[in-house]
């Protein structure tokens, strides 16, 4: 089991660029949530009625 050759596959500039679009669909949302964090109400509604209003 130790004699397995390692063989070396390089990536293409597509899969560089998917893999960075993909950073950045992490990334985005994140800092996003830090930037409006102190906008929160103390207080977030976990329920709404039929007409949209809220009741839990």
């Amino acid at each position: 089991m130790t004699n397995r050759p390692i063989i070396p596959i390089s990536r293409t500039k597509l899969e560089w660029l998917l893999d960075g679009l993909s950073l950045l669909a992490l990334a985005v949302p994140t800092i996003n949530l830090f930037l409006v964090w102190g906008d929160l109400p103390a207080k977030v509604p976990i329920h709404f009625n039929a007409a949209g209003e809220a009741d839990g």
